[in-house]
């Protein structure tokens, strides 16, 4: 067996072995995981939008004006159609209610009876009905086409790389597919199944992976040629900056971004795990510019490379592992003073003090105080003197904003 193809299956191996031993830690770092899949993604597709105002979007997408929104919105797209996949596609329709503003926005105006919602600007009430027509228009058009409303029936799941299942994925994720777009899905479906049976392991997720990423395979992909290495400066920072600037004259296009989103499940049946495997885009973004090329490699060149790359990820994402446990430990252990009844401007014990906030804080870095309200269920005023007191304790800091719109980043 090839070393970097042992490797990646060891490294593979220990980190599902290690979110296994700690389910409670998965379980939180879920969400983060899958905004760094749709972070990454765009990345590698030459759509530079930072982490932090995908991070901003999630929470309303009012506070990301101007044309960063478009990059924010196919951002979250990704991110709901991850979070759909992982808890299971069905036919029915209602996998693609899970849109954005589908919670925000409503459970905003149901502070309408608290004191603090008089002091709402109308420049932010204009701009809440402006975003409940944004939201009207979204769903329109992703209900339009195959992904329609239909008779009520008991929703039956779709087993996973089947042809509906991922014509149901790719319309969550980039909108209702096209008749050569769902000709691309069907012919997918083949070339997986065909790579998995053809080969075992990772050697078999490459081969499927290598088909779905080759020049002309997806309507959409536009072909990429070997123009930056040709061209490449010897300057490093003029390298640099011609390396995003080609990026972003050659987006690969859905069907890439699709064979990455898909890939957690041609692994897991690959390998034989349980579940899907943990995503892949970050741990690609690691070999971005031999990630470009992808299209190009002989089949050995390209299992080669996703392996290495699957090697690097995985161990950095394990070595992240307990960082990430000993930090939510730390802001624990800061919090737990923080949450005894009284301090909380007459909550209940226990309900929207600062470690209630800790779960959701570890999935969503930025919040703002009406987005703890509505997922604490507490007031206005509750949230603020919550996230004051985070602040107090070095858990969060105050980065922009003004009344419930004031934004709050966690350290670390």
């Amino acid at each position: 067996m090839p070393a970097k193809l042992l490797t990646a299956e060891r490294q593979l191996g220990r980190l599902v072995q290690q979110l296994a031993d700690a389910p409670d830690l998965a379980a939180t770092l879920e969400a983060e995981s899958t905004r760094r899949e749709a972070w990454a993604s765009l990345q590698l597709d030459g759509e530079l939008v930072p982490l932090d105002d995908i991070a901003a979007a999630q929470i309303d997408l009012m506070l990301l004006p101007g044309p960063k929104q478009d990059g924010a919105m196919r951002a979250i797209m990704l991110i709901r159609a991850g979070e759909a996949m992982r808890r299971g596609l069905t036919e029915a329709a209602s996998d693609t209610a899970a849109l954005p503003f589908d919670d925000d926005l409503e459970d905003l105006r149901d502070l309408e009876d608290e004191e603090e919602q008089s002091f709402l600007p109308q420049a932010i009430e204009d701009a809440v009905a402006g975003a409940r027509a944004a939201k009207a228009d979204l769903e329109a058009f992703l209900a339009g086409g195959m992904i329609g409303h239909h008779a009520e029936a008991v929703p039956t799941a779709l087993p996973a790389l089947c042809p509906d299942w991922l014509a149901k994925a790719w319309g969550l994720a980039f909108g209702a597919p096209s008749v050569a777009e769902l000709a691309a899905i069907d012919r997918a479906a083949e070339q997986v199944d065909s790579a998995l049976s053809a080969k075992p392991g990772l050697s078999g997720a490459a081969l499927a992976l290598g088909r779905l990423q080759r020049e002309g395979f997806w309507p959409e992909a536009e072909p990429r040629h070997g123009a930056f290495e040709q061209l490449r400066p010897h300057d490093p920072e003029a390298a640099d900056r011609l390396e995003l600037l080609l990026a972003e004259r050659q987006k690969s296009g859905p069907g890439w971004a699709f064979a990455r989103l898909i890939a957690p499940w041609i692994i897991g049946r690959a390998c034989q795990l349980d579940g899907p495997a943990p995503w892949i885009s970050d741990c690609l973004l690691l070999h971005r510019q031999a990630a470009a090329r992808v299209g190009e490699m002989r089949e050995a060149e390209h299992e080669r490379f996703l392996c290495g790359a699957l090697a690097d990820g995985y161990a950095l994402r394990r070595r992240r592992l307990p960082e990430l446990r000993n930090r939510l430990e730390f802001w624990r252990r800061a919090c737990v003073g923080e949450d005894r009844p009284g301090r909380g401007g007459g909550r209940r014990p226990g309900r929207g003090g600062p470690l209630a906030l800790l779960p959701l804080l570890a999935a969503q870095p930025l919040v703002t105080p009406a987005w703890v309200a509505t997922r604490l269920g507490v007031s206005l005023r509750a949230a603020q003197q919550t996230l004051a007191a985070m602040v107090r304790l070095g858990v969060v800091r105050e980065i922009a904003g003004s009344w419930q719109y004031r934004l709050y980043q966690a350290i670390g």
